[in-house]
This record gives C-alpha cells, sequence and structure tokens, in this order.
C-alpha cells in the first residue's frame, strides 16, 4: 500500500469507524488487483487522423489557468497540446503567478516548437483572484466555438481533440465528457470509465469531471463562480444542465454526449487532489452547495448531505421521492440473502452485476454508494409511482413472496422507461419499509 493510500485510508477511518473502512479496503485492494493498461492510438490511427479534411472545422479553445505551475508539468502539458491530431485549435494560458516561471517555461517551449507559436496565447493576470475568476479571464480571450478545460498540470491524449471534433460534427452537442485515468509520473492508474449523462449520479458525484469541452456561447453565458471554487467546474456542469433543459425542454439530454474513451490523464502527487482527495476538502464542501443550489433553484425540496465518500453526496427528500420529482417513475434498492446481494440493479440479459457483494459495498468509483437512474430494476425490491402502478397493473404494496419474474421486471421497466420516467436506484432503499432508511 502507497504513502497516499494509507493516509486516505487514515482519513476514511476518522470519518466512518472501523467495520466500513475493513470493507473499503477489502474493496480496494480487490480493484487494485485488476491490471490497468492505457493503450494510446497506434501511429497509423494517429496519422490517419491527422490527415482526415474538416470541411466545416470547430476551433476549440482550450482554457489554462495557470499558478506557479511546475516547469516540467507544464512542458508535458504544452506537448500533450502541441501532439494534438486536430489541428484547429487553440490555447489560452493565462497566468496569476508573479515569479515569471510560467512565461520562462512558455518561452522555452515555443523556442523548440515555433509550428503552435501562433496557437498559444499567453496573458498574465494582474492578480491571482482564484480559479474560478482565472478561468473567465481567460475565456475573454477565447474566439473558438467551444470551450475545453484543461488543468495546468494534467495532460490530453493526442486523439482528445479529434474524438470530440467527430462527436460535434456528427451530433452538435453543446456539452461533451470523456473517460479519463491519472497519471503518477510513471503509470497510469484508477481509470474512471463513466457512464452516459446520468441525471442523479451527477446529483451525487461530479462524475463528468475530465475532458469537459462546452459550446462558447453557453460556457460565457454561465461563467465560472468563485464562490465554488474547487468545485467551480461541477457547479458549472450543473447550472448547464438547467439552462439546457430551459432551451431544449425534455430532449435536452440530447445534446450532452459521453465520449467512452479515455483522452485525459488527471495528474497525480503529493499534495494534489487527485493523490490525496482531503487535500481540498473545502472543494467538497462547495460541491455540496452547487448540488444545494441546483436543487433550490429548480425549487426540489431536498436537502443534500454527505456520505462516506469525499465528494459524494445524498440528496434527502421529505418523504417520497414522487412528491418532489415527476421525472420518476421506480425508485429501487437492493435485495439481500444472508447479508449479500441477490439481486437489485438487473441488466439487459436478467443478470444482477452486484450478486454477492456484500451489504454496504461501495462498488469502483464509489458508484455503489450512491443514487444513480439505471434502466432496469428489480421490481421485487423496488416503489413504482402509484399512477404508473395502476396504469401498469403492478401490485406496488406486494412483496413478501417476490411475485415478480425477472423477466416481468424487465418488460415493466422498460415500458416505464418508453413513457419518459426515469427508474432511480438507492443504495439506502427497501421496500419492505416503504421508504429511504
Amino acid at each position: 500500500m502507497e504513502r497516499s493510500d494509507i493516509h486516505k485510508t487514515i482519513q476514511y477511518l476518522k470519518r466512518n469507524g472501523l467495520g466500513a473502512t475493513v470493507q473499503a479496503v477489502f474493496e480496494r485492494l480487490e480493484e487494485n488487483g485488476e491490471e490497468y493498461v492505457f493503450a494510446s492510438p497506434d501511429p497509423a490511427t494517429l496519422a490517419k487522423q491527422r490527415e482526415k479534411t474538416w470541411e466545416n472545422p470547430h476551433l476549440f479553445s482550450i482554457l489554462v489557468p495557470a499558478y506557479e505551475t511546475e516547469p516540467a508539468f507544464l512542458i508535458s502539458l504544452l506537448e500533450s497540446v502541441a501532439d494534438q491530431t486536430y489541428p484547429h485549435w487553440e490555447l489560452i494560458l493565462a497566468d496569476a503567478g508573479s515569479s515569471g516561471s510560467v512565461k520562462e517555461t512558455l518561452d522555452t517551449f515555443l523556442a523548440s516548437h515555433d509550428s503552435v507559436t501562433e496557437k498559444i496565447f499567453y496573458v498574465h493576470l494582474p492578480s491571482n483572484d482564484g480559479i474560478s475568476m482565472n478561468t473567465n479571464a481567460a475565456a475573454e480571450y477565447a474566439k473558438g466555438d467551444y470551450i475545453c478545460l484543461l488543468d495546468h498540470d494534467d495532460l490530453l491524449t493526442p486523439d482528445a481533440l479529434y474524438e470530440n471534433a467527430v462527436a460535434i460534427e456528427e451530433g452538435d452537442y453543446d456539452l461533451l465528457y470523456s473517460d479519463e485515468d491519472k497519471w503518477d509520473g510513471t503509470k497510469y492508474l484508477q481509470p474512471n470509465f463513466k457512464q452516459n449523462f446520468n441525471y442523479d449520479l451527477i446529483l451525487s458525484n461530479n462524475y463528468i469531471c475530465h475532458f469537459l469541452v462546452m459550446k462558447s456561447r453557453l460556457f460565457k453565458s454561465l461563467r465560472e463562480r468563485k464562490e465554488y471554487d474547487g468545485a467551480q467546474d461541477y457547479d458549472l456542469i450543473l447550472r448547464a444542465i438547467a439552462s439546457l433543459e430551459d432551451l431544449y425542454g425534455k430532449h435536452y439530454e440530447e445534446k450532452i454526449y459521453h465520449i467512452d474513451q479515455v483522452l485525459y490523464h488527471w495528474r497525480c502527487y503529493s499534495g494534489s487532489t487527485a493523490e490525496n482527495p482531503a487535500s481540498k476538502s473545502y472543494a467538497y464542501e462547495a460541491g455540496k452547495r452547487a448540488v444545494q443550489d441546483y436543487l433550490d433553484e429548480k425549487k426540489i425540496s431536498a436537502k443534500v448531505v454527505d456520505t462516506a465518500h469525499l465528494g459524494f453526496y445524498r440528496v434527502e427528500y421529505p418523504g417520497e421521492i414522487f412528491d418532489h420529482r415527476s421525472d420518476v417513475g421506480v425508485i429501487g434498492g437492493n435485495l439481500y440473502e444472508g447479508g449479500k446481494v441477490v439481486s437489485g440493479v438487473l441488466q439487459a440479459d436478467g443478470t444482477c452485476p452486484d450478486a454477492g457483494k456484500k451489504k454496504g459495498f461501495s462498488g469502483r468509483n464509489n458508484i455503489g454508494s450512491v443514487c444513480r437512474n439505471v434502466d432496469y430494476v428489480d421490481l421485487n425490491g423496488a416503489l413504482v409511482k402509484p399512477e404508473l402502478a395502476e396504469a401498469l397493473d403492478i401490485d406496488v404494496f406486494e412483496c413478501s413472496n417476490r411475485p415478480y419474474r425477472t423477466e416481468d421486471s424487465l418488460r415493466l421497466c422498460e415500458r416505464i422507461r418508453e413513457l419518459g420516467f426515469r427508474i432511480v436506484w438507492d443504495p439506502r432503499f427497501s421496500k419492505k419499509n416503504m421508504k429511504m432508511k
């Protein structure tokens, strides 16, 4: 176990106690035993991408707010941008430092990369006003159709912009995000293979995170807010979702696209949030406030509370969720025997991916510890919106003898989603008690 893992474990123990910590450690050891190898596109594929002709190319404006960035880290970032196979980009480097190190590093880089000199714009900010205001200052110089957010010590894969450009060419999306992993300077680790847009999951955690790409007009209409520094991107995403819903109505989710490919390497080192989440605990408080602010703006009566995991939240509704969310058709949880999951979330083939896991499991990237939308859930452990239950002839109260066969649950969940309702899986939901424990 590495030093950072020991530190995280100690902090988790202080917050959650010995029992939960032991279970969490065993889960992480099991995950760490799974080998991960990042596979960059081969040279032939990258060469083919560079040769592509773009009829109506979109210009990407990459915003990099910098503050006394480690020169080696900044050089690596600049190299990762210069190596992009998609040629239509600009990088705005907004330097809030006072030492002159960022400018010196940039000049050193450009001395050997004159082909991108006209694509990189350096701006020295008069003061360091925080990540949000510094990002907004960089956006003032952006000429692109899309804004891309890149932290000053992270890296893009060479096909990052290309994959976004292809997606936009096919779907004209307003907000795009991709999978990511972490880079410790010697190896890639902890991949985050994300879900497609998942409303209840984004209310639980900023799983979208990196690599965030957004239409410039949307970004500039919202801007980042200083009072949410540390969780400024989370706040931005939530407000963008609200804005897209206002603009496109019930079809707004079609304007959000997930590229299921690792395009972003989040650098982790001692003191970084990636390496030590507790190093920026204020960011998680800001994240909680961002979700609460979103709910308040949407007039959804609920309270946001912390979970056992930093940066993961729970939305608690007074009474049943159906009283506050007209979009929810089903809420369900796990069914247990002998302290282990036997059913709950179902896949299209009727199997439960969590079967055999101990009660209280967190899962990879803590996905099992928070509410999220799913396609199917075992209706024997679920509660259906009363109006829907009546219309579909579902007995919402019978649960003792498990009347629903797996095929019944699959068929009815399919029908419920076709009618436009979400299915929410809640790790704390208990149909037996007809409430969320």
